[in-house]
């Protein structure tokens, strides 16, 4: 098992190889062994999703806000305040079978782009006592989409996964987030708050984390199951950004259907 973590983690650009497909390629090649993958100057079109087919199969979303449309390509543009995905998270977790790896297109950063941050859930797990790991390697979470409060919450879309998992890069990482999980499975509420607060407050710290400002073009890729993001909610009248976000799973992940519906869970990945 792989125990070289770097704290805090990076975002490497990938040098532009003769082709989209070599490009790709390589940072596939980066995303897989645990790294954030940085591509600049990716041409803007609607032929991301087809493009980053060449990861591995383009994943339908279960859940997504009710002012996006469902489709391949998720598009994300907003001004004034920021308020999507500004609690850490990975994409679509509460699917059954959650995406791999994640991608980000930038179309428009703004006049005063905001910049996206990352934390690297391998590094954070690292930091905690061994006692502590031990705990949380035997506990399962539920993770619900809650972008619809008034859904019923037996009706909502969610999945029970491990709280500890095996991602890329040959390590394991904690796999909660504060926009999904709210109770361990099989605990109380007031139970799990103490130990989720904890971990979610962790999530901020300088040592696993690390940040990204876009331009026009930049395409981000990331293992979706290793790191979870977030964008900053933030307001000067000025906060513009448009961005592009597909998600899929490897080509070996071994997934029956892309639509978050197969067997296989995150303990697998």
């Amino acid at each position: 098992m792989a125990t070289d973590l770097h704290m805090p983690p990076t975002v490497t650009e990938v040098a532009n190889a003769e082709g989209a497909a070599a490009t790709l390629a390589a940072a596939a090649a980066l995303t897989r062994a645990g790294g954030i993958a940085l591509v600049r100057q990716w041409a803007i079109g609607n032929e991301l999703p087809q493009s980053l087919g060449a990861l591995g199969p383009v994943f339908e979303p279960v859940a997504l806000p009710p002012d996006k449309e469902f489709g391949a390509a998720t598009h994300i543009a907003e001004s004034g305040v920021l308020a999507s995905a500004t609690s850490w998270h990975h994409d679509q977790s509460f699917a059954t079978n959650p995406p791999t790896w994640s991608a980000l297109l930038c179309d428009n950063p703004g006049q005063s782009p905001v910049p996206t941050y990352f934390c690297d859930g391998a590094a954070l797990l690292s930091l905690l006592s061994p006692g502590f790991r031990s705990t949380l390697s035997t506990l399962t979470a539920r993770h619900e989409a809650w972008y619809d409060l008034n859904v019923d919450p037996k009706d909502r879309p969610g999945h029970v996964h491990p709280v500890v998992i095996p991602v890329e890069g040959g390590v394991h990482a904690l796999f909660v987030s504060p926009a999904t999980v709210e109770v361990f499975d099989g605990w109380r509420l007031q139970e799990s708050l103490p130990v989720l607060d904890r971990l979610f407050s962790m999530m901020n710290w300088p040592e696993v984390t690390v940040g990204h400002t876009w331009a026009r073009g930049d395409l981000l890729i990331w293992p979706n199951r290793r790191y979870l993001h977030r964008t900053l909610p933030l307001d000067s009248g000025r906060r513009t950004r448009r961005l592009i976000r597909v998600v899929g799973h490897w080509w070996d992940g071994r997934q029956e259907d892309t639509s978050g519906s197969a067997t296989e869970s995150p303990s697998t990945a």
